[in-house]
């Protein structure tokens, strides 16, 4: 009697658990359309939902992902979850047309995981020059100037965005956490100085750095914006381009209207902003075509 009700209880945890396990990518009986990708290595993306298919890219750690279908399950290294069709990011596509892709549920969550810092000098090289511009305040408050890295080049600014009003030289990590500056440049004077800076870094992949009785505090150039636009290209391991809606009109032709729509078609999610409502008047259809195929695949 005691071994059919053992049997009867891991059953009943194992389907208990599988099911949670599915059950956390729906809220409101609804597919939670963005979802993120928790594998530090990054996760693969493939043409079916299946280890035996082709694989069509990778997606680092913390990218966010829109989620159009919820696959089958299958568990894989331990994990019972559900195959996941998501839209392919946008800077991976071979043309115009959005192109789709299958991922391992297993490997992605609801909320953005916290940054991992770089370990080493060349994480750090890496992901400084991943991010085009960060933006830098005084003690969170007043607005200094930005900070740009070249990796290529090695070089870097830092002063007024688009200006000649600062310093910049080269740049050299020399651990997973400092830098050495070479300042070869100063307001339009020649200078040799060379200086050390030390981060410290922050769970959202921001970081800090002490100046006499003040702290700057850098952040990517323009994710202060109540709404910004992820991953519309990628290097190495992190995200890299970080864009506010109007700042992105001031350098088109077009409309704030076109370039809304130019980003909901991305997936990139206006959960949350006055464009809810359009966000998903374009995706609403296309997720209930995509989950209507899935289940035919089951």
């Amino acid at each position: 009697m005691k071994k059919i009700f053992f049997i009867l209880f891991s059953l009943t945890v194992l389907v208990a658990s599988t099911f949670a396990d599915k059950s956390r990518f729906y809220k409101n009986e609804k597919v939670i359309d963005t979802m993120y990708v928790s594998a530090e290595d990054g996760l693969r993306v493939r043409d079916k939902p299946s280890l035996k298919s082709n694989r069509l890219c990778g997606l680092p750690h913390r990218l966010p992902v829109k989620v159009v279908a919820i696959g089958k399950e299958e568990a894989i290294n331990g994990i019972t979850a559900p195959w996941v069709e998501i839209l392919i990011p946008q800077y991976e596509w071979k043309s115009a047309e959005s192109e789709y892709g299958w991922v391992f549920g297993g490997y992605l969550s609801e909320r953005q995981p916290d940054f991992i810092p770089p370990k080493n000098a060349e994480e750090l090289q890496r992901y400084l020059s991943s991010i085009e511009c960060w933006d830098e305040y005084e003690n969170n408050e007043t607005y200094l100037y930005v900070f740009a890295f070249d990796l290529l080049k090695g070089k870097f600014w830092h002063g007024k965005y688009d200006t000649d009003i600062g310093e910049g030289g080269e740049w050299k990590a020399l651990s997973e956490n400092k830098l050495s500056l070479h300042t070869s440049y100063v307001m339009a004077c020649e200078e040799d100085i060379f200086w050390n800076l030390v981060f410290k870094f922050e769970k959202d992949g921001s970081f800090n750095y002490s100046h006499g009785k003040s702290i700057s505090y850098c952040y990517p150039r323009f994710s202060k914006e109540d709404w910004s636009l992820y991953s519309v290209t990628s290097k190495g391991n992190y995200i890299t381009y970080y864009a506010g809606i109007k700042d992105w009109s001031s350098y088109n032709v077009r409309s704030i209207e076109e370039i809304i729509m130019e980003a909901i078609r991305w997936g990139i999610s206006a959960d949350g902003t006055s464009y809810e409502k359009k966000y998903h008047d374009y995706w609403n259809p296309i997720m209930a075509e995509h989950q209507k195929k899935t289940d035919e695949m089951k």
